[in-house]
């Protein structure tokens, strides 16, 4: 299982599933505004252009300026004159800067294709969790956790905040890379987790905000 934490400080395990099943029956299941804004973000997300037809129209011009490289590099073995295989040196200098150019779209479109799937796959799930009723500890699952909360940043033991996705243009590890300002996000729904165990009452506070 994924680790959602951004950092490991000693806080017990009972409570954030506590807290992890206030925030979804909060802000999902009571379907309010804040999960109108993620389903919104969401659906606008899934709602890009053919990315399949962009990557092969890509994938076509790199197979084109592969050619071109090739039929350069030939001609510039075979000519001797100094002036031609300045030109050609030019002109593979030129092919070569746009052959650079269209593998750095491939791998953008590549991993857009990627998140845009993984927030499909997301959303699929929610809509399934979101038929059932209430949620409790006891359904809370890996697979629940994953759909709806993608990161569980730990401030100290009373205080954490979820970051919930709602733009699939985030992961864990960007999450990690901009904690600092992501807790300062204006938060769309806080509460207080009062939880009595054998020795004593725990309590833990939560913000929720949204990347």
């Amino acid at each position: 299982m994924t680790n959602k934490r951004c950092v490991a400080k000693p806080i017990s395990a009972t409570i954030i599933y506590e807290a992890c099943v206030d925030v979804i029956n909060k802000i999902y299941l009571s379907n309010g505004k804040a999960f109108q804004k993620i389903l919104k973000a969401i659906e606008t997300n899934l709602e890009v252009a053919n990315i399949d037809k962009d990557l092969q129209a890509k994938y076509d011009r790199r197979k084109e300026l592969e050619n071109q490289l090739d039929f350069l590099l030939n001609e510039r073995m075979k000519k001797n004159g100094q002036e031609i295989q300045r030109k050609l040196d030019a002109k593979y200098s030129e092919t070569m800067n746009q052959y650079n150019s269209v593998q750095m779209d491939i791998a953008y479109l590549s991993q857009r294709k990627e998140r845009t799937s993984n927030s499909s796959e997301r959303y699929q799930k929610i809509k399934d969790i979101l038929k059932g009723k209430t949620l409790t500890a006891e359904m809370l699952t890996k697979e629940v956790i994953d759909a709806f909360i993608l990161s569980i940043i730990v401030l100290d033991r009373n205080n954490v905040v979820f970051v919930l996705n709602g733009s699939g243009t985030m992961d864990v590890d960007d999450i990690k890379e901009r904690r600092k300002q992501i807790v300062k996000r204006q938060s769309v729904c806080e509460n207080t987790i009062f939880l009595r165990d054998p020795i004593k009452l725990m309590t833990l506070h939560y913000t929720v905000v949204l990347v």
